[in-house]
C-alpha cells in the first residue's frame, strides 16, 4: 500500500482535531478564568482582550501541531485499514490521554514549591508516554470503547462553530496590535 493511502481521511481528522481543540481551549479558558480577578486589577479589558486573542491563536497552533502528530502516527503505525473508524478512536484516546497527563504535570508543577520541583513525576515521563501509546492503541480494539470515543468526538465537532471563529477575531486583533 502506498503511504499516501495511510493518510485518514477529513472526515476522520475532523472529529479528532475537535477533541483535541476542546481540550486545548477548554484548559486555556479555566486558566483564564482563574487568571482574570486579578488581571482585572491591573489590565485595561482591551489588554485583557488582547491575551485572550493571543491565546486563541496559540491554541489554534497547538491543536493544528498535535492533531498533524495524531495523523502522522496514524499514518505510521499499523492498523487495519478496511476500519476506517479506528483512526478516530485512536486519535481520541491518543489527545485525551496524552493531553488530560500534560494536564496532570501542569498541577503537579503548579502544587511544588520553588525548591521541591517534582522531577520524580517527569522521570517516569518516557514509560508514562509510552504507556499512552500502547493504551491509545489497544483501547480502540474494544468494540464499547471505540464508540464512544467516536460518539464523543464527532459530538465535539459542534464546539469548532465556537472556537474557529474566535479564532478568527483574535487573529485580527493579534494583527492589528501588531500592525499600529
Amino acid at each position: 500500500m502506498p503511504f499516501s493511502k495511510r493518510f485518514p481521511t477529513c472526515r476522520q481528522i475532523v472529529p479528532v482535531f475537535a477533541l483535541t481543540a476542546m481540550l486545548v481551549y477548554g484548559w486555556t479558558m479555566y486558566r483564564m478564568l482563574e487568571k482574570l480577578p486579578s488581571w482585572l486589577l491591573y489590565l485595561r479589558p482591551d489588554e485583557i482582550a488582547s491575551n485572550f486573542s493571543y491565546a486563541l491563536v496559540f491554541n489554534f497552533l497547538e491543536c493544528v501541531v498535535v492533531s498533524g502528530l495524531i495523523v502522522l502516527l496514524g499514518a505510521l503505525l499499523p492498523f487495519r485499514r478496511q476500519e476506517h473508524e479506528y483512526f478516530i478512536a485512536f486519535g481520541s484516546s491518543l489527545s485525551l490521554l496524552g493531553l488530560g497527563y500534560l494536564v496532570y504535570l501542569n498541577w503537579q508543577v503548579g502544587a511544588s514549591k520553588a525548591n521541591l520541583f517534582p522531577w520524580e513525576i517527569f522521570a517516569w515521563s518516557p514509560f508514562v508516554l509510552a504507556l499512552i501509546l500502547l493504551a491509545a492503541f489497544f483501547v480502540p480494539r474494544i468494540k464499547t470503547l471505540r464508540l464512544l470515543l467516536e460518539a464523543f468526538a464527532d459530538r465535539t465537532i459542534i464546539l469548532l462553530y465556537l472556537f474557529l471563529p474566535f479564532t478568527a477575531i483574535g487573529f485580527v486583533v493579534l494583527l492589528l496590535n501588531n500592525l499600529f
